[in-house]
């Protein structure tokens, strides 16, 4: 139960993070829409892309995952 706070209160850290400056963050695998923020303390992936008056999370993943996991969620 603690490490799935702890992992929560990191996820919306982070979404957090996103929303107040999302192109900060990288571009993924060269992807010129998605953009990808990592966890600090977690091996996952957060892939997000911006739109006109919002943001979309497509996936979070962990980073083992294959790297076109959750790409087609665009």
């Amino acid at each position: 139960e603690r490490l799935a706070d702890r992992f929560l209160g990191e996820l919306q850290a982070r979404f957090a993070e996103i929303a107040e400056h999302p192109k900060r963050f990288p571009f993924y695998l060269g992807n010129r829409i998605l953009r990808r923020a990592t966890l600090r303390k977690f091996p996952h992936l957060i892939l997000f892309r911006i739109l006109p008056d919002s943001i979309r999370v497509s996936v979070v993943k962990h980073e083992k995952r294959h790297p076109n996991y959750g790409l087609w969620r665009n």
